[in-house]
C-alpha cells in the first residue's frame, strides 16, 4: 500500500516577546504565501539539504514585517524545549527520544521519518515542554498527499503566547515494499541496516538506528521483547558482539564522526568516544573473551583495524585494499579472523588472520550492499548480502571449500546481519521496504 513519508522538520523558533497584535495581522498571509512558494523546491530526501534552504526561503519571506523580524535569531527568551507530536501517534508522558515525542529546537533538523497511509492526513502538532506544569500547544501545521515530492515551509504561531515558528519540512510519497513470503516482520522503524549477536543458545540481541537517529534494541528470550531506545547519536548502521554470557559491545560513527562503544554487562554503560575520523560504519568481531577487533573502510578505502586486549586500545592500522562498502569480520577461533567486503568491482573480497594477514581474494558475485558474516562452528563461514536484485543471496565454506551463491529471495532495503548460535542454526535480519525489521532462520531448512 502506498505510504506518505515525513522525512524531515527544521524549524526556526522566534522568541516569545512578538506582539500578539502582529502576529495576527501577518500570520495568515505569511503563511499561504509561504506554503505557495515553497510548492516547487527541490526534494532531496532524507537528508534534510532543502528543508535548510526552505527555511532560510521562508525567513526571507517575512524579513520585511514589523515585530517579526526583531524577533528572529534572537538570543534568550527560546522555549526550553520544543517538541512535535503527530496526530496519528499517541502522545505519552516521556520526552523524546525515550517516548514518541521529537526534540526540536533552533535551526535543528529533525528525521522523524513519520509513516502514514497516503489516504490520511497527519497533523505536526509543535509543543513546549514546562517543567511542573502543563506543557504549552504551540499551534500546527497539516501534511496531506498535496505536500508529497516537495519540500514546503510554513509558519506555526500562537499569538497569545506571542509565538512564531518558521517551519520547513520535506515529504514524500512512496509505493511500500516488503520481502514478502518466507520472512517474519518484527516492526521497528529502521534508520539503517541492523545488527545482531548472540550470547547464549535461543538469545538473540537486534540492535538498529531508529527514525530519531538513536540505538535501539529488541531481544529474544522465549519470545521478542518490545523496542527500547538506548540513546545515543548515531551516523551509521551499528554492529555488535558478544564475548560472554550477559556481555554486548556496541560500536556506531557518531555525529562527530569519531568511533563510540556502548557495552552491557549487567547494565547499560554510557556511551564512550574512542576517537578517529571514521567516513563510514564500523563492524566487530571477538576471538576471545575480552578481545575485540573492530573494522572500517577508511577515508583512502583502505581496510583499517583497531583492537583492545588486556593493555587497553592499539592505534589504528591499515589492512590495505580497496573498499566500496563496510566490512564485516568473524572469528571461529582463538586467534582467527575473517573479513569481507565489496571491492570496486563490486565482488565480494576475502581476507583472513591466523598469525598474519592473507592476501585478499575475490569471491565474485554482484553486491548491492555491504556484506555479513556468521560462523556456526569452526572453519565454517556463511556469508549473506543483497543482491542486485535487493534479493538475501547466501554463499558457505566449509571443508569442501566455497559453494555457488544461492539465492533466499525477499526485498530488501538494507545490508543483511546474520548470527549462529548453534552448529546448525543461523539466524539472518534485514529492513524491508516500510523500514520495518524482518527475520528468516535456518535450522536444517529456511524457515518461515
Amino acid at each position: 500500500m502506498p505510504e506518505l513519508v515525513i522525512h524531515a522538520i527544521a524549524c526556526q523558533v522566534v522568541s516569545s516577546g512578538v506582539d500578539s497584535d502582529a502576529i495576527d495581522a501577518v500570520v495568515n498571509t505569511v503563511k499561504n504565501a509561504a506554503d505557495v512558494g515553497a510548492a516547487s523546491a527541490s526534494f532531496f530526501g532524507p537528508t534534510g539539504v532543502a528543508v535548510g534552504a526552505a527555511l532560510q526561503a521562508a525567513k526571507g519571506l517575512i524579513s520585511g514585517v514589523p515585530g517579526l523580524i526583531s524577533a528572529l535569531d534572537k538570543v534568550g527568551d527560546y522555549p526550553d524545549q520544543l517538541y512535535l507530536s503527530f496526530s496519528n501517534q499517541e502522545r505519552v508522558a516521556k520526552i523524546w527520544p525515550q517516548g514518541k515525542y521529537y526534540e526540536i529546537n533552533g535551526g535543528q533538523i529533525v528525521r522523524p521519518n513519520l509513516k502514514v497511509p497516503l489516504s490520511d492526513v497527519v497533523d505536526v502538532n509543535f509543543w513546549e515542554y514546562d517543567t511542573g506544569s502543563s506543557d504549552d500547544f504551540l499551534g500546527r501545521l497539516t501534511v496531506d498527499t498535496s505536500h508529497a515530492g516537495g519540500v514546503r515551509y510554513q509558519i506555526v504561531a500562537r499569538p497569545s503566547e506571542g509565538n512564531v515558528y518558521v517551519v520547513a519540512y520535506s515529504v514524500e510519497g512512496v509505493a511500500i515494499s516488503r520481502p514478502g513470503t518466507g520472512w517474519e516482520s518484527l516492526g521497528g522503524f529502521l534508520n539503517s541496516g541492523p545488527d545482531v549477536c548472540s550470547w547464549a543458545p535461543g538469545r538473540l540481541d537486534v540492535f538498529a538506528r531508529g527514525g530519531d537517529d538513536a540505538l535501539w534494541h529488541r531481544y529474544f528470550e522465549n519470545g521478542w521483547s518490545d523496542w527500547e531506545s538506548l540513546g545515543g547519536f548515531l551516523t551509521s548502521d551499528p554492529s555488535a558482539v558478544s564475548w560472554g554470557n550477559g556481555r554486548i559491545d556496541v560500536f556506531a560513527r557518531g555525529g562527530d564522526n569519531a568511533l563510540y562503544h556502548k557495552y552491557f554487562d549487567n547494565g547499560w554503560s554510557d556511551w564512550e568516544s574512542l576517537g578517529g575520523e571514521l567516513i563510514f560504519g564500523p563492524d566487530v568481531c571477538s576471538a576471545r573473551p575480552g578481545h575485540l577487533d573492530v573494522f572500517v573502510r577508511g577515508a583512502d578505502n583502505a581496510l583499517w583495524h583497531k583492537y583492545f586486549d588486556e593493555n587497553g586500545w592499539s592505534e589504528w592500522e591499515s589492512v590495505g585494499g580497496v573498499l566500496t562498502s563496510d566490512p564485516t569480520a568473524v572469528s571461529w577461533g582463538n586467534n582467527r579472523i575473517d573479513v569481507f567486503a565489496r571491492g570496486g568491482d563490486n565482488a565480494l573480497w576475502h581476507k583472513w588472520f591466523d598469525g598474519a594477514w592473507s592476501d585478499w581474494e575475490s569471491l565474485g558475485g554482484s553486491l548491492s550492499s555491504s556484506p555479513d558474516v556468521c560462523s556456526a562452528r569452526l572453519g565454517h563461514l556463511d556469508v549473506f548480502v543483497r543482491g542486485d536484485d535487493n534479493a538475501l543471496w547466501h554463499r558457505w565454506f566449509d571443508q569442501n571449500g566455497w559453494s555457488n551463491w544461492e539465492s533466499l529471495g525477499g526485498l530488501l532495503t538494507s545490508d543483511p546481519a546474520a548470527v549462529s548460535w548453534s552448529d546448525s542454526r543461523i539466524d539472518v535480519f534485514a529492513r524491508g521496504g516500510d523500514f520495518a525489521l524482518y527475520h528468516k532462520w535456518f535450522d536444517g531448512s529456511w524457515k518461515p
